[in-house]
């Protein structure tokens, strides 16, 4: 074994003195328990955080990530964002084939520096820095260090172990240095290492390390990593940030900061105050005014991202958007909130983590979690929520961006954590009525009305108003009918609580029907099959999340045609579980079929061994899907 490892040795020298270049990261030395399944493995990933007072700071990180396949492309890119309040600089970047040889380097003249927001932005000074190897022969290392400058905290560095699926850990390591006076908060998520403390003069430093953990494999129907993998997160106690001093120990603290930011902002002009009291003087509930104010807000505003200094989290002031007629979420918020201050009604600047797949936020932990701004209005019977960046939708409908999520509502020393909406089966729905006149050689037209309700209706809110042929071409590639060809369609938009919009399509269907000799047979469910089922997944690890309640009625109603009579119709499907429920129901007369499927699922989050029961749920249902009927010819 001696021989062995110093025969090793001197191979390794030889090779250092023979091409001048030290070997690094070769493929081979990764554990095999950490390459099964991984898209990436990172290799070494060393951070180390320094404080040095409430608004200054640095960040040192050198990484090292093994790229094993095209799925693990996106971590050989190098990204970093940057702002007035932090500046990147050092960057160094170095890749390597799967022996470890040195391919080539980082250019810096290479980066590209572009707005983090291009495209809907004005004013920013949020920026991203990236650069792509544009390597694709796999496996391949990249290296890459830099150094950020902190001129301002809100928020520290968090430390997550696991940042996505199918990637695994050799070695990540985290360092803390503080003033030995600094006081900052930690909150263990799924992790239960303690830091190893090494105290100096005035200075206290913490470290953890972590190493050869293998990847958390992506299952079908998995949580979002970060909602139960091992994090550590950091946040401070007491903060300054753009001149202005914080504390983040509770949310009302945190909330404090905020609206004292929003003090005085909310000064509309003598002449906007007389329009908008002659707008609702003849309304007569609350609810009758925010409807009309929050459509003239949309009809006379537009969004406009404008981030600059502390602008990333203060909004500009309501007589600067009644002007120029535009602003970011935060001001346009805030600008709601200063109409409906003119007519009496009570509102709150809330702040949210928003996106349809966002992960839930900390709330035993107060830190700066949020990336976009609402308005909530209490009223005595609901609490409405208003969405102030989309010129489409209906007041008080805020959709999958916002909805069913903690927010923080920003009160005066009274700021609090509260729950948005959670929309029930009701309220997210799809309800279709199809005509579908068959003819004897397997062809058919189908008026199809779909009218799609509350969260159905998001998708379809970003196609109706774009140009025809958009959405001519948007429907070719999303109706699931097997061969057709368009005649006609059209929208129309219901401004109700719960948003609805009416869809109506005229299609010509081909080859649906199998013609047999005398008998046509033809599939019932035209265009919602269940069709794609997810694969077995043996010794599950993680939770079975549905992430929403809704709920699909589709009823066709099939014409015959002239010659052929009814030979043989299946009998209909009842499918009940913990899941959902599904039902089809069938009738029939002398010259028509119709045919009714309801499918509804239920929110929530099932434990991994009810996978395979929810699996077979599934498999019935696209069983079902695919039941046909005969008919033949008389």
């Amino acid at each position: 074994m001696k021989k062995i490892a110093t025969l090793s040795f001197c191979i390794f020298f030889l090779l250092t003195v023979l091409f001048g270049k030290e070997i690094k990261y070769p493929v081979d030395e990764i554990p095999s328990e950490l390459t099964k399944n991984a898209k990436a493995i990172i290799r070494k990933n060393i951070t180390h955080f320094t404080i040095q007072s409430t608004h200054n700071g640095k960040m040192e990180v050198t990484e090292a990530i093994t790229i094993m396949n095209k799925s693990g492309l996106d971590y050989s890119v190098f990204v970093q964002g940057y702002n007035k309040f932090f500046q990147i600089r050092n960057i160094k970047g170095i890749y390597y084939d799967k022996l470890g040889n040195e391919i080539k380097k980082l250019k810096k003249d290479k980066l590209f520096d572009v707005p983090a927001i291009s495209g809907y932005s004005l004013y920013e000074d949020n920026r991203v820095i990236f650069y792509d190897p544009e390597i694709d022969d796999f496996p391949f290392t990249v290296e890459y260090s830099y150094t950020i400058d902190f001129d301002g905290f809100l928020s520290y560095p968090s430390w997550h172990i696991y940042d996505d699926y199918d990637v695994s850990i050799q070695n990540k390591e985290l360092s803390i240095t503080v003033p030995s006076d600094t006081k900052f908060r930690q909150y263990y998520q799924n992790l239960d290492i303690k830091p190893k403390i090494i105290e100096k003069t005035n200075q206290v430093t913490y470290k953890w390390n972590v190493s050869d953990l293998p990847a958390i494999n992506d299952e079908p129907f998995s949580p979002a990593i970060e909602n139960f993998s091992p994090v550590l997160f950091l946040a401070p106690t007491d903060f300054k940030i753009g001149g202005n001093k914080g504390n983040m120990e509770t949310w009302k603290n945190f909330g404090n900061w905020i609206y004292e930011l929003n003090i005085d902002r909310n000064i509309i002009p003598e002449e906007t105050k007389a329009k908008v009291i002659d707008l609702v003087k003849n309304a007569k509930t609350d609810m009758d005014k925010i409807e009309i104010l929050y459509k003239y807000m949309q009809d006379k505003t537009r969004y406009v991202n404008v981030s600059v200094g502390i602008g990333g989290w203060q909004p500009f002031e309501a007589e600067t958007v009644d002007r120029l007629s535009y602003g970011d979420c935060k001001a346009l918020s805030n600008y709601m909130k200063s109409l409906l201050d003119i007519v009496g009604i009570k509102s709150y600047y809330t702040i949210v983590r928003a996106g349809s797949h966002a992960t839930h936020i900390l709330s035993e932990f107060p830190m700066n979690q949020f990336n976009h701004a609402i308005l909530c209005v209490p009223l005595q019977k609901d609490t409405i929520w208003l969405e102030c960046t989309n010129q489409r939708i209906p007041a008080g409908y805020i959709g999958d961006f916002t909805d069913d999520r903690d927010v923080l509502i920003i009160k005066n020393n009274n700021s609090e954590l509260v729950h948005t909406k959670v929309y029930s089966v009701e309220e997210n729905m799809q309800k279709r009525s199809i005509k579908f006149e068959l003819n004897g050689n397997g062809e058919g037209i189908a008026d199809i009305q779909t009218k799609y309700i509350g969260l159905g209706t998001e998708e379809v809110y970003s196609l109706i108003d774009e140009p025809h042929e958009d959405i001519k071409r948007y429907l070719y590639r999303n109706l699931k009918i097997p061969d057709f060809s368009i005649e006609n369609f059209n929208y129309t938009v219901n401004r109700n609580i719960i948003a609805e919009i009416n869809e109506t399509i005229k299609v010509q269907v081909k080859n649906y029907s199998s013609v047999m000799g005398d008998r046509l047979i033809v599939p019932l469910n035209l265009m919602n099959k269940i069709d794609r089922i997810p694969k077995r997944v043996k010794d599950r690890k993680t939770d079975v999340v549905i992430r929403r309640s809704g709920c699909e009625i589709d009823s066709i109603n099939f014409v015959i045609p002239e010659g052929y009579s009814i030979e043989n119709v299946p009998e209909g499907t009842t499918i009940t579980s913990k899941f959902g429920e599904y039902q089809t129901e069938l009738n029939q007369n002398e010259n028509t079929i119709s045919y009714k499927r309801t499918l509804s699922m239920k929110k929530g989050e099932y434990e991994p061994e009810e996978y395979e029961e929810f699996r077979n749920f599934l498999l019935q249902i696209s069983k079902a899907d695919n039941a046909k009927f005969v008919l033949v010819k008389n």
